[in-house]
């Protein structure tokens, strides 16, 4: 199966363990540092990239990818990627998703043994191609060259734009039916004492250190202590 480092292969189980380069010399870290953020609320898209950079940044933020699959020889991909940079609307992308931009016109791209195990992997059909990621790589959805019978570049837009809004919802709705597979291999809702969640798994204890693999395969440690009282009584009762 393909496995490249940033974009894992599709898989409707548990992460591999250590997907985010994690292992058990990963310092310690505060149980906040584990929880999603933001994305960027610049007016303009800031488009990441670096494949792996992008995939690592999306588990960390717990957010979808937004993957453009480009080629500046193609007049269609350079009106799409001039219209997402300049339509006041594109402004909000940032807050739903990690944009990442790949163009295939570059020769160092296209012979990039990365980028080649994503065009195998996705199999993009001419250009431009926007496409819908969860953060551990699995296909959402995606829109390839105009959308529709489109024709006319503002209908374009808006359909592209409609495509972008609408794949959110679709994103959340894929993350939790994966949440509900997660579940059934131990994967729950952890708190901190500070009343801040997170989904995760609990690994191994180690004196009064917890060992967890989060919802995209990252691992992180934290104390005991900082987990919240019921937290802390189930793991007592689970090790008495």
């Amino acid at each position: 199966s393909l496995q490249v480092q940033g974009i894992p292969p599709a898989s409707s189980g548990a992460p591999a363990a250590n997907t985010g380069g994690a292992s058990s010399a990963t310092p310690l870290f505060d149980f906040s540092s584990a929880f999603s953020g933001g994305g960027m609320t610049s007016r303009a898209v800031t488009w990441r990239r670096s494949g792996s950079d992008a995939a690592a940044e999306a588990r960390r933020a717990g957010v979808p990818l937004l993957i453009f699959f480009s080629n500046r020889s193609s007049p269609t991909a350079t009106m799409l990627e001039v219209m997402l940079n300049s339509a006041p609307e594109a402004a909000t992308i940032g807050q739903h998703y990690i944009p990442l931009y790949i163009d295939f016109a570059s020769k160092e791209t296209r012979e990039s043994l990365y980028y080649r195990a994503v065009l195998d992997r996705y199999k993009p059909r001419g250009y431009p191609v926007l496409l819908v990621a969860l953060p551990d790589g699995s296909e959402v959805v995606r829109q390839s060259g105009y959308a529709g019978e489109t024709r006319t570049e503002p209908e374009w837009r808006k359909r592209t734009l409609q495509f972008i809004s609408s794949a959110v919802a679709q994103s959340e709705k894929a993350s939790a039916l994966r949440r509900k597979r997660l579940e059934q291999e131990g994967y729950r809702i952890w708190t901190n004492n500070q009343g801040k969640p997170v989904f995760a798994r609990l690994d191994t204890l180690d004196a009064n250190q917890a060992t967890f693999t989060g919802e995209w395969g990252e691992s992180f440690r934290t104390f005991t202590s900082r987990l919240s009282e019921a937290d802390r009584l189930a793991i007592e009762a689970r090790n008495p």
